[in-house]
């Protein structure tokens, strides 16, 4: 069964499915955006330290700081983005074996752009 707003839900008959999958593990893309938006500030950090101090001008190191974490930051975070995992998903079998009572299916369709 397929649910889609309110509306009655959508019985398929299982000669007509391809293929069945369940989602074993949700994915973690917020946790690795902020992960990389971390290491990317870390890196800014000690980017503008260093830079700072390597020029005598210890005065403007808040500067340089916030100069590299316009570029480190959202670096980190499309990096985080794109490394983390997505989501797992596990095939289940379409038949159904003898002997064991039919349950009801809920179904969840997930669209990615």
């Amino acid at each position: 069964m397929l649910w889609f707003s309110r509306r009655e839900p959508l019985v398929l008959e299982r000669a007509r499915l391809a293929k069945l999958e369940l989602s074993t593990r949700k994915g973690s893309r917020t946790k690795g955006a902020l992960l990389g938006a971390g290491i990317g500030l870390a890196g800014a950090i000690v980017l503008g330290t260093t830079e700072a101090y390597s020029r005598n001008d210890e005065r403007w190191a808040p500067a340089y700081v916030v100069f590299y974490s316009v570029v480190a930051v959202p670096l980190g975070t499309v990096i985080g983005l794109v490394v983390s995992p997505g989501e797992r998903w596990q095939a289940l079998p379409l038949a159904q074996r003898a002997g064991t009572p039919a349950r009801p299916l809920a179904i969840a369709v997930t669209l990615r752009f």
